[in-house]
């Protein structure tokens, strides 16, 4: 090809810069460990979000420094159904002014590689303070608290990261100078992290997995033994006391936003406990806190928030709230309670303590160049879609061509693509979605293309596995009737086999009932949750019908042989109740012909006689919520509270308002 005028003067060009600068395998490194200084630490030390940790310890040399405060400023510890004891000696009370407050300043420091992985030093400190009116005393201090750790992580993808991290928290004495070492907590967790931005998808996940020796009961151990009494549930939130280990588990993401300059991310974590220690826990206790071993209660907590860094690094700023899902409402004595709410406000440090790498310049000599024809080259511009929504995050990859790499839709469904002249067919596929094809051609003169992709959704639904098992055996009982209520009150009927097992497909998302009944069995309940695309498993053990029944059906009541049972002055039931309102349930459901029945409840509490009436209706329908949660339907159940109407009764009465032919 014949040289042009255009080709010297671009010779000219590049020969009047004598020096330019190339990027080094250095100065690569450095850009690196620059991005790292994007990074924050957790409330509890590491690289992280508000509390989830990623698996990222950073690069050596590195130090972060975060400062975070919370407040939270609501009364949820104090209610009617666990009231709390009044300091003064008054009537008990049902509602409290929780305030807390608290502070944590954090130190991540990256200190060596270690194989492929990076080994860094985490610690923290924090202060918190809580006032409540409801409590002696009122106002409630925790200072100096503190944790030391050491994580490790390592990639093993492209995408994927792996890694551990151990820590231990010394607390001090609630009633002593200095730090309590007997109450040391100890804490091992495994950490996981996906990373898409490598993929071009500016998201990144991770999750938690780890195992809390906590000792921090042993704090108020001495405090206890002089009081002659254990704390009250507001000195337990206040102080963050345990009495037992816990499996702490939490999830979460991030996304990158605007280059990320701004980090918006969820996290849900759940504490699962684990009585090590052997505490023995009383129901009938001051605070009326229920026990772990009668009340399952699994805390659990969603934090929503967002980072934003002004300068792209180094420095950053972080808010976030919690939301508590689970343990806010159902207080046991072995762990500190949950509050519905609480605000998070930070800030963060980053910098590097190594130097940059110097700047190579290399000199480039005067060099013509020729000027080519550039090939034609076409734009593809595309759209994933079901009917008029786009589909974010789908792959569109090029069939019967390797050598092209797939492409990935944005959040408005589009994908673009320069390629040159032809014909191109493309798979499609999508979490959720059925698998499509599609296809384009791009002419010789080139221009710009347009791709529909039409996509269908898979549909929306989950199955249930149930196993029916005799809980004392073990084994499996076959041709149980068993029901399933969905989460759109449904029912799903369905007979187990020859094992006792038996499955339900179909069913829509969401949180399930299962009952389950047999010849010579109690009725069997067990709860469920079903998962878009997914198989929940549920057993249900079925206990044998007792040899001598505690119920006996008349034609106008069906008379109770044991009483039911509650906590003293509350509506609580107690655990012994358990047998006969189990026998009155399954007698229930197994006659359909008593249409209608009446709870009557009596008491001869202390107190005026609207007190006494209020109890009495309570505990009227505590009961018939125990029996609708047992599977009988709440059109058949009549509550009603008799108050001190008929004192010498004192019990639970169920009489039958209307009844067809019944089974004997």
């Amino acid at each position: 090809m014949a040289k042009t005028p255009t080709a010297l003067t671009f010779a000219l060009f590049i020969a009047s810069f004598t020096s330019n600068a190339l990027a080094t395998p250095e100065e690569d490194a450095w850009a690196e460990r620059q991005r790292e200084l994007g990074e924050g630490t957790t409330l509890a030390g590491g690289i992280g979000l508000l509390r989830l940790r990623h698996a990222d310890t950073g690069v050596p040399g590195q130090l972060r420094i975060g400062f975070g405060t919370e407040y939270f400023s609501a009364g949820f510890l104090c209610t009617a159904d666990q009231p709390c004891a009044d300091p003064r000696g008054g009537a008990q009370r049902t509602s409290d002014t929780m305030t807390h407050t608290g502070a944590t300043l954090t130190l991540d420091v990256g200190l060596t590689k270690i194989g492929n992985g990076t080994l860094a030093l985490f610690a923290t400190t924090n202060a918190t303070s809580a006032s409540d009116a409801a409590n002696q005393p009122s106002l409630m201090h925790t200072f100096g608290d503190a944790s030391l750790g050491l994580a490790w992580a390592t990639p093993l993808s492209k995408i994927f990261r792996a890694g551990a991290a151990a820590e231990m928290w010394i607390y001090n004495g609630a009633t002593s100078v200095g730090p309590d070492f007997g109450a040391t907590t100890a804490k091992l967790s495994f950490l996981g992290t996906a990373d898409l931005r490598s993929i071009h998808a500016p998201l990144r996940f991770s999750a938690n997995l780890g195992y809390t020796l906590d000792n921090s009961g042993s704090t108020i151990s001495d405090f206890e033994s002089s009081k002659g009494v254990p704390i009250t549930r507001i000195e337990r939130f206040a102080l963050g006391v345990n009495r037992v280990d816990h499996v702490d588990f939490r999830i979460g993401g991030e996304a990158f936003v605007f280059d990320g300059y701004l980090r918006p991310f969820v996290e849900y974590g759940l504490l699962l406990p684990f009585n090590r220690q052997s505490y023995t826990c009383t129901s009938l206790n001051r605070s009326h806190d229920f026990c772990i071993a009668s009340k399952t209660t699994v805390p659990s907590t969603l934090s929503l928030g967002a980072r934003v860094l002004p300068w792209g690094r180094g420095l950053s700023f972080s808010a976030a709230v919690d939301v508590g899902v689970t343990g806010t409402g159902n207080f046991v004595a072995e762990v500190a309670p949950t509050p519905p709410w609480m605000l998070h406000f930070g800030a963060g440090w980053a910098f590097d303590t190594k130097e940059p790498p110097e700047r190579v310049r290399v000199s480039v000599v005067e060099k013509k160049v020729e000027i080519v024809k550039a090939p034609i080259v076409s734009h593809l511009h595309g759209r994933v879609h079901e009917k008029d929504k786009g589909v974010a995050r789908a792959i569109v990859a090029y069939d019967g061509r390797p050598e092209m790499l797939p492409l990935s839709t944005n959040d408005e469904g589009r994908f673009g693509d320069d390629v040159p002249p032809g014909e191109y067919r493309f798979n499609v596929s999508a979490d959720g979605y059925k698998p499509a094809t599609c296809a384009a051609k791009v002419p010789e003169t080139g221009g710009d293309v347009e791709v529909d992709c039409a996509i269908e959704a898979l549909p929306k639904i989950g199955s249930i596995a149930i196993m029916v098992r005799d809980a004392d055996s073990g084994g499996g009982v076959a041709g149980a009737k068993v029901r399933v209520v969905d989460s759109q009150q449904k029912e799903w009927p369905v007979t187990t086999d020859a094992g006792g097992a038996a499955k339900v497909d179909g069913l829509p998302p969401g949180p399930v009932q299962v009952f389950a009944i047999a010849d010579d069995h109690l009725l069997g309940e067990q709860d469920g949750a079903i998962e878009v695309r997914a198989t929940a498993r549920v057993d249900v053990p079925l206990r044998h019908k007792p040899k001598a029944s505690l119920i006996e059906i008349a034609k106008t009541t069906i008379r109770l042989k044991a009483p039911i049972q509650f906590a003293a002055g509350t509506s609580v039931l107690a655990p012994e109740s358990n047998a006969v309102l189990a026998e009155l349930a399954d007698a229930l459901v197994r006659n359909p012909g008593i249409k209608r029945i009446e709870i009557q409840s009596h008491t001869d509490e202390p107190g005026t006689p609207e007190e006494a009436a209020d109890l009495s209706n309570r505990r009227a329908n505590a009961v018939r919520d125990w029996l609708v949660h047992r599977g009988v339907a709440g059109d058949r159940l009549i509550a009603r509270g008799m108050g001190k109407t008929k004192p010498p009764r004192r019990r639970i009465e169920v009489n039958i308002l209307e009844r067809d032919d019944i089974k004997p």
